[in-house]
């Protein structure tokens, strides 16, 4: 998509190693929105990562950098926990290409082109 630069993580510790080092180094890759995928790989390892991300940006005293859970689930149960952990949207996966690809449209143009986000100061 123009205007994006995706950075893949498989871990969560990664993506905090990660944030923590372009913060610290007041890096121009600090990222504007965070997609995390509840089951990667376990459901217990999304929440976690969820609360630590949170965690991580009170910790430095910045607002957060929301966050969009991604699941194939549409249980209450995980839209409910994901929220109650400090998720700033939930959407369940689609296995059809052309809906994903609106997915992320949809994405881009409400998160970096519709909503005003907190300036960080990195």
């Amino acid at each position: 998509m123009p205007g994006i630069n995706a950075v893949g993580v498989s871990h969560r510790k990664v993506a905090l190693d990660y944030l923590a080092s372009e913060w610290q180094k007041k890096g121009k890759n600090i990222p504007k929105l965070i997609l995390l995928d509840l089951y990667m790989p376990t459901r217990a390892d999304g929440l976690r990562g969820l609360e630590e991300l949170k965690a991580y940006f009170k910790s430095i005293s910045e607002p957060s950098i929301p966050v969009v859970v991604f699941s194939y689930s549409d249980q209450a149960e995980d839209i409910n926990d994901c929220y109650a952990k400090g998720a700033n949207a939930y959407m369940v996966k689609s296995s059809n290409y052309q809906a994903w690809k609106e997915y992320f449209e949809g994405i881009r143009d409400f998160w970096m082109e519709t909503v005003s986000l907190p300036v960080h100061q990195a």
